[in-house]
């Protein structure tokens, strides 16, 4: 029973991480330590009083980059879950 849902298990892993990779307001409301922080809130520190265009797109490929390196590897399995869920009977 394992193998016909393996791409809807592997789609749904992936949202899932996607969707806990960025908990950017609860993180900024409830942590207090800067070493807790997650990446993405993180780098906020940085731009804080900064104009610095080139700090704030290196920061954001910096947090963006796992994501994407992430996706790369696993595309091929999200768009099998995608046509699984599709096809009826």
């Amino acid at each position: 029973m394992l193998p016909p849902i393996l791409p809807d298990v592997a789609a749904t892993s992936i949202f899932s991480f996607i969707v806990a990779w960025n908990p950017y307001l609860i993180a900024r409301i409830f942590m207090s330590s800067i070493a807790q922080l997650p990446l993405t809130v993180g780098v906020m520190p940085l731009f804080e009083g900064v104009h610095d265009w080139g700090l704030m797109m290196a920061a954001a490929v910096l947090v963006t980059a796992p994501l994407v390196v992430l996706f790369v590897f696993v595309q091929r399995h999200l768009i099998v879950g995608f046509g699984a869920g599709a096809v009826k009977g």
